[in-house]
């Protein structure tokens, strides 16, 4: 594990454990519980901006990171601001379309398969 690896989980560890005393400080100081949950989603937002900068993540886990959490944002805005909670999920259908389709330039780049990974270290 590199350095800077070690410092981005440090990061993450550190967002994650200041968003729970935000979500908890101001829950019991100013009694506001339910917009303050939202403070959990910089968890995710860290965490996709630090694999992305130590390169931890292959392009299609960076691709899938990111669609992941617009996804969660848009559907958040769509169900507060426009009531539509019921047609919003169907957002969530963009992660694994995304993924797929991330995989097929991964692999029309001349990306080798596991499975020939596999037989060229057996040899």
């Amino acid at each position: 594990m590199s350095h800077k690896q070690k410092i981005g989980g440090l990061v993450i560890s550190l967002v994650a454990l200041l968003s729970a005393f935000v979500f908890l400080f101001v829950g019991f100081t100013e009694g506001i519980w339910s917009p303050t949950w939202l403070v959990f989603l910089s968890i995710p937002f860290v965490s996709i901006i630090v694999d992305v900068i130590t390169k931890k993540k292959d392009p299609v886990g960076m691709v899938s990171g990111i669609v992941s959490f617009a996804c969660i944002v848009g559907y958040l805005c769509f169900g507060f601001f426009f009531d539509l909670w019921h047609p919003g999920w169907l957002i969530f259908f963009a992660i694994p379309v995304s993924s797929i389709i991330a995989k097929m330039f991964v692999s029309a780049d001349g990306g080798k398969d596991e499975a020939e990974d596999g037989k060229s270290q057996e040899q």
